[in-house]
């Protein structure tokens, strides 16, 4: 049956999938800064209480400590995109429940931050078992480079990052734990030095912008990704997203 040229033109060509759709149940979890007027983020007197995990396992994250909420700005971020701000010692917002991502997993986390002259940290992962032990850290350190801090299941391997030089620009990070080695990344392109260990992080329980574990919070972020399977193809959906969203 042939449609009449009113009809076809009505339907039109059909709607591109976003990057992030395409993805589909890849983004295991999704923890986005949203303007205020969205539901899936409770702002409490311009603090965040809860953002809510969109992701495909999801596991929202949720400050219960009034004075330790991050700062919500609903514009002037990348792409004048809304951030939070980890500007006070003990400023985090952790998952509550399990993310269950098991020891040697393969997945990539993906962050847009930017940092400030503090030497502290933007994102942290932990493990409850043993309590306190951090698979993922990161930050700025004290000699002002960047830090990728990690705990993998054959070695801890703590970079300091010469390449790219610290700055507070905004950025995005990809921390990737792959069946060919594990790489860390800003704004898509290999940071120096690199991490050798290719055995995968240990369990993840626990994620959070800034840190949950002491007074070391600091920077400014938008949006933490975790991916699996990543490779190529979604490795560049995702810088895809990143420029779209936040011009990055």
């Amino acid at each position: 049956m042939k449609l009449s040229g009113n009809l076809a033109g009505n339907l039109g060509a059909p709607e591109a999938l976003s990057p992030l759709d395409q993805l589909g149940a890849q983004v295991r979890n999704r923890w986005k800064v949203w303007a205020a007027a969205d539901s899936n983020i409770t702002i409490v007197s311009s603090r965040i209480h809860v953002i809510t995990d969109v992701g495909s396992v999801p596991s929202d994250m949720t400050q219960s400590v009034a004075a330790e909420r991050p700062n919500h700005t609903d514009s002037g971020g990348p792409n004048d995109k809304p951030y939070l701000s980890l500007t006070g010692n003990a400023y985090s917002l952790p998952t509550t429940a399990d993310i269950g991502l098991a020891s040697g997993h393969r997945s990539g986390v993906f962050c847009v931050f930017a940092g400030n002259a503090a030497n502290r940290s933007w994102l942290q992962a932990t493990d409850d078992d043993p309590a306190a032990f951090i698979p993922l850290e990161l930050r700025r350190l004290s000699g002002g480079e960047f830090g990728a801090n990690s705990s993998f299941v054959d070695a801890a391997q703590n970079l300091t990052i010469t390449t790219p030089a610290y700055d507070t620009d905004w950025h995005y990070s990809s921390s990737l734990s792959l069946s060919t080695g594990n790489l860390h990344k800003i704004d898509g392109v290999e940071v120096d030095p690199q991490w050798t260990d290719d055995s995968g992080w240990k369990r993840v329980h626990t994620i959070s912008f800034g840190t949950h574990l002491g007074n070391t919070s600091s920077g400014y972020a938008c949006e933490i990704l975790i991916v699996s399977d990543v490779d190529a193809a979604a490795e560049a959906l995702i810088a895809q997203y990143m420029s779209e969203e936040y011009g990055l």
